[in-house]
């Protein structure tokens, strides 16, 4: 079994080179449970460094929540709804990875912020990682609809667009 999670964990990372897609993962809840609760766990993590445990809970929460419903969507809008599971392991599994390059990213962030250093380098690093995840997003949609990457990129948007959105309305700022 661990053999297999390793196995998994190099196919997200080929996926979020764009060297593999979501059609070249099993199709299997097993694989998809245990990257839901990583993707849960790690998202918990980071969202602590910067908010409280309520308000990181609910990040998560909504983060996952985005990810699940947004993507069954498009799926069922495009009649492909026999490939939600590669699609959200394919999904979350990028997320993981991303997450994992991200993290430093984010602590140099809150550091500069809470001692008032220049930001400049933290903030192009996330802007890359931003632009990262929505193409390994768009590429992961792309193949999953059997579309074009601009279509699958157009529709990544809408995963931070809305997350974004329910996190100013749900989380206060502090």
């Amino acid at each position: 079994m661990l053999a297999s999670i390793k196995t998994l964990f190099n196919s997200f990372m080929e996926i979020c080179l764009f060297r593999l897609g979501p059609q070249d993962l099993p199709a299997s809840n097993i694989f998809l449970t245990i990257v839901f609760v990583i993707s849960i766990l790690l998202a918990l993590l980071l969202n602590l460094i910067n908010l409280s445990f309520q308000h990181a809970v609910l990040a998560m929460m909504i983060n996952i929540t985005v990810v699940i419903i947004i993507t069954w969507l498009i799926l069922r809008l495009y009649n492909k709804p026999m490939r939600f599971i590669q699609t959200l392991t394919a999904q979350m599994g990028a997320g993981v990875v991303i997450s994992v390059v991200a993290a430093p990213v984010i602590v140099m962030l809150v550091y500069a912020e809470e001692h008032d250093v220049d930001m400049t380098a933290a903030i192009v690093l996330w802007l890359g990682l931003f632009i990262w995840e929505l193409a390994v997003t768009a590429h992961i949609l792309r193949h999953a609809l059997s579309t074009t990457f601009l279509q699958g990129f157009l529709m990544a948007i809408l995963y931070p667009l809305i997350y974004f959105q329910l996190i100013d309305f749900l989380i206060p700022t502090q």
